[in-house]
């Protein structure tokens, strides 16, 4: 029996790959907005990330297919070093704190923008994510005063929560457009022919969660 030819179409193919960092310190919730991105579920005991894992997700922003490579680093003291090393060639970083937690506001603000400014530049992309939105009774950081900061520093500010899912798909596709509008803005001052904007792309990449650099 003659079985029908799977058909890929070119038009489907991701037109543009981005890599993406993922920041913040231990607990905040990081792989958690991952999953919940990706398999739109929620693990409330998640257990926290041991150096870098990956995942690739690709979007559909309305007019392009963006494939996003999302690198998802430990937040502990220890795997600093490690982890940075990881933050070259990044286009951007979402960079992630508990809004429960006020320790760990002043620790993005204090150390994870600067980290990753040191090595990518300070025009990279960075979003500053205010997580787990949903405890709003357990807040220790205002709405208003991290805002003000990342406005400051010429960042995007938005509030997530892993949870319930409130505005995670909306942070990943406003980036995947923003991300889209640079490179058009880069190539737009190239008379040379347009070409696709694929980089960045792990040589095992595929939709499923993957383990790098599992240091004890």
């Amino acid at each position: 029996m003659d079985y029908p030819k799977a058909q890929c179409r070119w038009e489907d193919a991701p037109r543009y790959s981005f890599k993406v960092v993922v920041l913040g310190s231990e607990g905040v919730g990081k792989t958690s907005l991952l999953k919940r991105l990706k398999f739109d579920k929620f693990e409330g005991d998640a257990s926290n990330t041991i150096g870098v894992d990956f995942l690739t997700h690709t979007i559909n922003t309305g007019k392009d297919m963006v494939q996003l490579t999302l690198w998802d680093t430990a937040g502990e003291e220890r795997f600093k070093s490690l982890t940075s090393q990881f933050y070259r060639k990044a286009d951007a970083a979402i960079i992630v704190f508990d809004l429960t937690f006020a320790r760990s506001f002043n620790e993005a603000k204090d150390y994870w923008i600067d980290a990753f400014r040191k090595v990518v530049g300070s025009s990279a992309y960075i979003a500053l994510i205010g997580n787990k939105s949903d405890l709003e009774t357990k807040r220790e950081v205002d709405s208003e005063e991290f805002k003000e900061f990342a406005d400051l520093k010429g960042i995007y500010a938005l509030e997530t929560s892993a949870k319930d899912g409130t505005n995670v798909q909306h942070l990943f596709k406003e980036m995947a457009m923003i991300l889209i509008e640079n490179v058009n803005q880069l190539q737009s001052l190239d008379s040379g022919p347009d070409s696709l904007f694929m980089h960045n792309v792990p040589d095992n990449s595929s939709t499923n969660y993957y383990n790098c650099c599992n240091y004890q």
